[in-house]
């Protein structure tokens, strides 16, 4: 069944009645909504409750604003928070991909008694020093398609927010994140109207606030003390020694490496990842 929550700058949308400790996905982006990972994803609502919810500013959530604190990690973190307390969750399992893998290691650091499990997928670095390697790796990537991705972005199509200009721009830069771009076939890139027109603002904040600053999760990373599995292909723009270093801050945390598969790994490799994914949840 779909629920909505109310009265939340960020809304759930999507929200099944299996069993067990309710899993919350966290999206990428900052600005991206969960749309891209639902084709994939939701067949886990088979056999588990699985909620998906789209962060402030984009998919289906409530009146944009582009003030001053409106986009905050501890903004994005106390609405995940209190999404757990209006759904009446007591414990939950966050599973955060690339942007909501920091999401998930930034909410497990302040609300760890919360947490029955963590699953970071292909997540951004815990350290400031990691995301500078995958930013350099990033441009190199997409250098040979920079022009492309630059027309499109100052196209009028793009700036007053086409979904189908979004999409083109989603592709360019997509692409060079993988194993073997024809499997931008298996990513869903049906995003909103609000996140075509607000996804770029809202990664430009926090490039800002946050990415372009020091900043390092992995001593406070190093007192937790929740089941986590780390998930990272091996040819992911964001560099596989960043996950290890996650695997290796979070104690007994697994580290599993998706072969031939780069950042979107859970569309990439859909079986292995949603075996891994399954073994982790079963009994959590």
């Amino acid at each position: 069944g779909h629920g909505y929550v109310r009265s939340l700058d960020a809304k759930l949308f999507y929200q099944t009645m299996g069993s067990g400790t309710p899993v919350i996905f966290l999206h990428g982006g900052p600005g991206l909504d969960s749309s891209y990972l639902l084709p994939q994803m939701k067949k886990l609502a088979k056999k588990y409750q699985v909620v998906f919810y789209d962060q402030r500013g984009s998919g289906k959530s409530l009146p944009i604003k582009f003030t001053a604190g409106f986009y905050t990690l501890h903004q994005f973190v106390a609405d995940l928070e209190r999404l757990r307390q209006t759904a009446g969750f007591n414990q939950i399992i966050l599973v955060g991909h690339s942007w909501g893998g920091m999401l998930a290691m930034a909410y497990a650091i302040k609300y760890p008694n919360h947490l029955r499990g963590l699953v970071l997928m292909n997540s951004i670095p815990s350290t400031s020093e990691g995301f500078k390697a995958y930013s350099e790796e990033v441009k190199k990537r997409i250098h040979p398609v920079l022009t492309s991705i630059d027309a499109t972005v100052k196209s009028p199509a793009f700036i007053r927010g086409d979904v189908q200009a979004f999409k083109r721009y989603c592709e360019l830069v997509f692409k060079p994140t993988l194993y073997n771009i024809k499997d931008i076939s298996k990513i869903s890139l049906n995003f909103s109207a609000t996140t075509a027109k607000h996804q770029i603002k809202i990664e430009k904040i926090f490039s800002r606030q946050l990415f372009e600053k020091e900043y390092n999760f992995r001593p406070r990373l190093k007192e937790l003390n929740i089941p986590t599995l780390v998930i990272h292909g091996d040819v992911d723009p964001i560099p596989l020694w960043t996950a290890q270093q996650i695997a290796d801050s979070i104690p007994h945390a697994k580290l599993l490496v998706i072969k031939n598969s780069g950042h979107f790994s859970y569309a990439e490799k859909e079986r292995e990842v949603f075996l891994a994914l399954d073994s982790f949840l079963t009994n959590k």
